[in-house]
């Protein structure tokens, strides 16, 4: 499947899978299972879109070339982002209406779509295709030790003035996940990066991030079961679909934590069992509190 001609049948296909949908769902009358659920059906299929582009422009991407990375990275995204979901139970940023009445069949929408929150960063760097410079370079204990307290201090101030400082949701993981990877896998560290004075990997993550978001407010505009911003009404200059203009460069910092632990995450996945089936207790316990967190607090009835 990776010669260039079965590629651009496939990528073809897909575009013309995303044209139909998305035109059904805009100038035809769907059925109303449909523009529930609209947002997996045509998310997923042009994940796969983008990763075939990247594969056939560079012959680099996640999806076709390590599958099980790219699945791997699936696996995580959903506790990843039901973790914002957490967060957002405090700080109230969003909710989500018109969502189906049936728990499993909700909680499975959940976790369907959470798992495509790392991949969607991924998919469009691939296509941006970044250049990876190895950098001889560790944080110190103290620094590392330095970096993990800024994170802390940043979600304790989230969670405690919300409306104040809601934004930093958005930047504190970078600083636990960066002092790891510096370590595991400096070539895909932006701290390396930056000391190196290079500035290709997180330009492109930012673009990536602002392609994905675009992407996420695109899809969600004219669905039925969606999500609404209850952001302050004083950072509310301008819309582009469901999300205030200024929110945008919450997807552009997001992504270079979202990049961060995936990175993160495909260097470093113990080998030992034990190690696997205790991060994946953790991972299914995490999802499970957010989603009572959703229903609670973010699904408006």
């Amino acid at each position: 499947m990776r010669n260039k001609g079965n590629l651009i049948l496939v990528a073809a296909m897909l575009a013309a899978y995303e044209a139909l949908v998305i035109g059904w769902l805009w100038i035809g009358n769907p059925p109303e299972w449909f523009r529930v659920y609209f947002y997996n059906i045509a998310w997923w299929p042009l994940l796969a879109l983008v990763e075939t582009a990247a594969q056939i422009l560079w012959n680099e991407s996640l999806l076709w070339r390590r599958p099980w990375s790219f699945a791997l990275l699936c696996l995580a995204s959903s506790p990843f982002w039901t973790f914002y979901e957490i967060i957002n139970a405090v700080i109230k940023n969003w909710i989500y209406v018109n969502l189906p009445i049936n728990p499993w069949v909700r909680w499975s929408n959940y976790a369907l779509a959470y798992a495509s929150v790392l991949p969607a960063i991924r998919v469009y760097l691939d296509l941006l295709h970044p250049r990876f410079v190895k950098t001889p370079f560790k944080f110190g204990r103290r620094d590392a030790a330095g970096a993990l307290a800024l994170g802390a201090a940043q979600l304790a101030l989230c969670l405690a003035w919300p409306a104040l400082f809601y934004p930093l949701a958005w930047s504190f993981l970078f600083f636990w996940t960066e002092p790891f990877l510096l370590r595991k896998n400096s070539e895909r560290s932006f701290v390396a990066d930056w000391i190196g004075r290079r500035w290709d990997l997180t330009l492109k993550t930012l673009i990536a991030g602002l392609m994905a978001g675009g992407t996420w407010e695109f899809l969600n505009w004219k669905s039925h079961a969606k999500w609404i911003y209850t952001i302050p009404s004083d950072a509310v200059i301008v819309k582009i679909f469901e999300m205030p203009i200024l929110g945008y460069i919450g997807f552009a910092a997001f992504a270079l934590c979202a990049e961060s632990f995936s990175s993160l995450i495909l260097s470093s996945w113990p080998e030992r069992r034990l190690s696997k089936f205790l991060l994946s207790a953790a991972g299914f316990a995490i999802c499970v509190t957010g989603f009572w967190l959703i229903d609670a607090h973010a699904w408006k009835k």
